[in-house]
């Protein structure tokens, strides 16, 4: 893969920003992930391990849907895709998957330490 042009980063950083508002893009996984963490762009780079345009190409992605039979292989292609640490966003789809559904009424009670904490995994 090549550099992209200063034009197409806009670009992509155009559609980054609608494709946050739509469920099946990581765009939005990841813009939830920050807002339930309580962390920067720049710490989720770092604990996922890509940046960039990297970053950018990991939000244009399809999210994969947790408790799918394909769930292993889509984040497993995302991750080489992108350079993103394949564990760290499997860990970052299930964290925003579950409270999702707590948000969406699907569970009794949610406790912040049923999610797996982020700095211990890597």
């Amino acid at each position: 893969m090549g550099n992209p042009s200063g034009e197409t980063i806009s670009l992509m950083k155009a559609l980054v920003e609608k494709a946050q508002q739509e469920p099946s893009f990581m765009a939005y996984a990841l813009r939830r992930y920050m807002e339930i963490q309580r962390i920067t762009e720049q710490q989720l780079e770092e604990y996922l391990g890509c940046s960039g345009v990297s970053f950018l190409r990991l939000a244009l992605c399809g999210r994969p849907e947790v408790g799918t039979s394909e769930f292993k292989r889509d984040v497993r292609d995302c991750a080489l895709y992108t350079g993103a640490r394949e564990t760290a966003l499997a860990n970052l789809l299930n964290v925003v998957a579950y409270w999702d559904r707590v948000a969406a009424g699907g569970a009794v009670a949610a406790r912040a330490a049923d999610v797996a904490d982020p700095k211990r995994t890597n």
